[in-house]
């Protein structure tokens, strides 16, 4: 599965999705129910089998907005894919060389997921489907920090993994081309890929919120 996540697969698949896009809108005289779609929303965010912290750590709330496609295959089953921005992260506290910190981490990703949706009602949709995530930055933030000088050797010898292969499902209703999106993801892999136990090591799970619109 690492194998399917790291560069030389990641950039294919965004290519991939960039191109069933515009391919896609291209061919929507043909589709008569194909739609592009644009949704911006929340995400409450936290982590999961985690290693390097105290304490079971604290969720966040940050955002999302982005694109996706809708493509009927039938009457039932529909393939979905989207490129998105996504901030996610976590407040949890650890201890390096027996002094503890308080660590906040906003990490923002471009997530691509390709989603099969089935319809249970003409109004309602059921998705499931890997995703396939870039990490763009990560910003983290210390408090109760009594030897920053250690923290950041420590922090400094992480090597943070890039493309991370996720899974994620929910729900999207329309109503009159306006959709509430609900989605809940699990990263497969962990955030790094080194064993340095004095930094947090874990996997992202989220959340999201959303509201979209049927553009055409």
């Amino acid at each position: 599965m690492i194998g399917f996540t790291r560069s030389p697969f990641f950039k294919p698949l965004l290519i991939l999705t960039l191109v069933l896009h515009f391919d896609c809108l291209s061919a929507a005289d043909g589709l008569k129910n194909a739609k592009l779609c644009f949704k911006v929303g929340a995400i409450n965010s936290t982590i999961y089998n985690s290693r390097g912290i105290n304490e079971f750590p604290k969720n966040r709330a940050n955002i999302t907005f982005g694109s996706f496609f809708y493509l009927p295959l039938n009457d039932r089953f529909v393939f979905q894919p989207e490129l998105l921005f996504a901030r996610r992260g976590f407040s949890a506290n650890g201890t390096i060389a027996g002094n503890d910190y308080t660590l906040k981490r906003s990490s923002d990703y471009l997530d691509v997921p390709l989603l099969v949706g089935y319809k249970p009602e003409s109004f309602m949709t059921l998705f499931i489907g890997p995703q396939f995530s870039r990490l763009l930055h990560q910003t983290d933030r210390f408090s109760n920090d009594p030897v920053p000088l250690t923290r950041e050797y420590q922090f400094a010898r992480d090597r943070y993994r890039k493309h991370i292969f996720c899974i994620t499902g929910g729900i999207d209703i329309n109503i009159n081309d306006v959709l509430l999106v609900m989605r809940v993801g699990w990263d497969m892999e962990d955030n790094r890929w080194d064993d340095n136990d004095q930094t947090p090591k874990y996997k992202n799970v989220w959340y999201q919120l959303a509201v979209g619109i049927v553009v055409f």
